[in-house]
């Protein structure tokens, strides 16, 4: 079986089919994406990043009897908040940051607390499924002309979650895309700063409002795809393509190590790796150029950077601050960057842009101080194939250990988490953050 074509009426339900079945295969590897997920969303709501969104939607809400966000408001708080310190995972066929919005909206969705976290894994597996179809129809020209899928693909990606959830039939399902492709948005015009985490947030929120729409009966008509006025012209598909996706794995989704732009994690790691190779010292380098393509050129643009947000797309800041450390933080230091920069390593990366690289490969030569050189090239995908996610726990402990209400308990937070977690219900998962984890004031799960 295959799917093809996912937003097409017809094939709704071949595909919601095919993701079933994906799900018993990704089983595990969707439980690392929640974990990794739940992590980057703690440590997201209680950033000073997510502040003046908290504020701004505290000013909106509608309820006075319980003092809560809406359901669409809430996704849009958790989209972003899990995506804001860019330690979210990601993946390079639709080219998003896929867990950030599809378990936002899809924990933010749900009234029937008696829901389990086994049915939201399986309607998330529609998700990711969905944008490896939706990446290999518009990519890379979608990306290239400057739209983020974070917030557009992935939002028809949580839309196809969310019917899936909550039982929406295909021609319901069609028309929640239809109405979700008049909201989407995210450009790559806002990277480099916060706002470009509303891309997340507003992705989630979409699918959210979408689906509620046609459930409380809305009129709108299914989503228009091919044709010249159609989402894939719209958005610079390739209208000849109708790839074909049979149940695979999930694992070209990949867990971030680095606080930085999902471009960067090979490259940091690629460095790292000349160093030890051949036993070299920060104090033994003269200079280090990284040689990259165009593509990667027009979003690592940062030489530079003065804001912690320009740092995380700056390959000059990114080797410094975490290539020549064994032990890495997770954060960076707003008020630290501009200084740290002037008197560090940094000074001594040059970029370069060779158009006989492709895409993501990069190139990287070390000059060191007694005349020796060292060049060494590295495929993007290379290690990235199969990805050892044993890193994923320890990055949880330490993303969520801040704000954990009693430390050192047995059983842990974690262990509570992790038993019979399939079975748990959103109402039990919900009791255990709020009894065990910090949140900002008036946010209950």
């Amino acid at each position: 079986m295959g799917s093809s074509l996912v937003l097409d009426k017809s094939t709704i339900k071949e595909h919601f089919l095919l993701a079933e079945q994906c799900y018993q295969r990704n089983e595990h590897i969707l439980f690392s994406f929640f974990q990794d997920w739940l992590g980057c969303l703690i440590a997201g709501l209680n950033s000073p990043i997510t502040k003046p969104l908290i504020q701004s939607l505290q000013s909106f809400k509608n309820n006075a009897v319980t003092n809560q966000y809406s359901t669409a408001d809430k996704a849009m708080l958790f989209g972003f908040s899990s995506h804001c310190l860019e330690l979210d995972d990601s993946e390079f066929i639709s080219e998003t940051h896929p867990s950030s919005v599809l378990f936002s909206a899809l924990f933010s969705s749900i009234n029937d607390k008696t829901i389990t976290i086994k049915e939201i894994f399986m309607s998330a597996s529609v998700g990711y499924l969905s944008l490896i179809t939706l990446g290999k129809q518009l990519n890379p020209n979608h990306y290239e002309k400057g739209w983020h899928g974070t917030g557009t693909l992935t939002s028809l990606a949580a839309t196809l979650a969310l019917c899936h959830l909550h039982k929406l039939n295909s021609d319901s399902t069609s028309r929640s895309l239809g109405i979700t492709s008049n909201l989407i948005s995210g450009l790559h015009m806002n990277f480099g700063t916060e706002a470009k985490f509303l891309a997340a947030g507003r992705a989630a929120a979409n699918a959210i409002l979408a689906t509620d729409l046609i459930k409380n009966g809305m009129e709108a008509k299914p989503i228009q795809y091919t044709g010249p006025k159609g989402f894939q012209a719209m958005f610079n598909g390739k209208s000849h393509l109708t790839p074909k996706v049979t149940a695979n794995t999930f694992s070209f989704v990949k867990a971030k190590h680095f606080p930085v732009c999902h471009c960067l994690d090979p490259i940091i790691f690629s460095f790292k790796e000349i160093l030890k190779m051949n036993e070299i010292c920060k104090n033994q380098i003269k200079l280090v150029e990284v040689h990259i393509s165009e593509y990667s050129r027009s979003i690592l643009n940062f030489d530079n950077p003065k804001t912690s947000q320009e740092a995380k797309f700056s390959i000059p800041y990114s080797l410094s601050e975490f290539g020549l450390k064994d032990n890495s933080h997770l954060f960076i230091n707003k008020n630290e960057v501009r200084n740290n920069f002037e008197t560090s390593f940094a000074k001594k990366i040059r970029v370069f842009t060779d158009n006989k690289i492709c895409k993501m490969d990069h190139k990287i030569i070390i000059h060191c101080l007694n005349s020796k050189v060292i060049k060494k090239s590295f495929s993007f995908d290379r290690g990235f194939k199969v990805q050892n996610r044993d890193f994923i726990l320890p990055k949880v402990n330490q993303l969520i250990s801040p704000y954990l209400k009693v430390k050192n308990s047995n059983p842990s937070f974690l262990q509570k988490l992790n038993s019979n977690i399939k079975d748990l219900s959103i109402r039990n998962f919900n009791d255990l953050i709020n009894e065990n984890i910090k949140l900002p004031d008036h946010l209950i799960f």
